[in-house]
């Protein structure tokens, strides 16, 4: 399951990129090994693109800092955002955010 999900998270990231030059991430929490991993192999990935900058934010899982993070990115203009969502209920808020943006 966790290779599942990171390589949709890369997927997401590489077909992102291509009209992406700002990339907002919010992750549930920094100290989580697969979490971990997934950050790096994404800040890794994005240093080989030109032009590609990642802004990636630890939610330290809280849900309303989460929240917060995306609405830094809607006002800051990034070009896509990729959540991992502290809590599975809240994503349905945070996607409208983002969509009423236009942001993917």
């Amino acid at each position: 399951m966790k290779k599942f999900i990171l390589g949709t998270a890369m997927a997401l990231v590489m077909s992102t990129t291509a009209h992406a030059e700002t990339v907002g991430v919010s992750m549930a929490k920094f100290d989580d090994n697969f979490l971990t991993v997934l950050r790096n192999g994404m800040t890794d990935y994005a240093k080989t693109l030109s032009g590609v900058t990642l802004q990636v934010e630890d939610a330290q899982n809280d849900v309303s800092k989460q929240q917060s993070q995306i609405q830094n990115f809607i006002a800051s203009k990034v070009d896509a955002i990729i959540v991992n969502p502290v809590d599975t209920d809240a994503t349905t808020a945070m996607s409208k955010l983002a969509a009423d943006a236009g942001i993917p």
